[in-house]
């Protein structure tokens, strides 16, 4: 979780976040005499690579915007420069929508909660 506090990037951000998730599927899966801790473990699996998909995408699609993966850039790209804004707005909106959904999704915060 360091790693995800520390990262200046959003690449490194999203893979801190996968190797925390790492973590999680070995825990769920501890009991694997259980029928319901296989299940568990592997219907948290496959959220999880779909909520990875799902961020992944949108990182490209921001990147596409934005044209940089750092933070600060990022920001600095945004306040400045309004007809980036403008121009890829569509895009810009979805990049963030699919960001946040996959993140809910990893972080089994509500919707993605399943």
């Amino acid at each position: 979780m360091l790693l995800l506090i520390g990262s200046n990037h959003i690449v490194a951000a999203f893979i801190a976040l996968v190797g925390f998730s790492l973590n999680v599927y070995v825990l769920v899966l501890f009991d694997v005499s259980s029928g319901g801790a296989r299940e568990a473990g592997i219907k948290y699996y496959y959220l999880s690579t779909f909520s990875s998909g799902l961020m992944m995408y949108g990182i490209f699609l921001l990147y596409i915007a934005v044209e940089t993966g750092n933070f600060l850039e990022i920001k600095e790209v945004l306040s400045t420069q309004t007809e980036l804004v403008f121009m890829a707005g569509n895009m810009l909106h979805f990049a963030i929508i699919l960001l946040l959904t996959g993140l809910f999704f990893k972080l089994s915060a509500f919707p993605g909660h399943l």
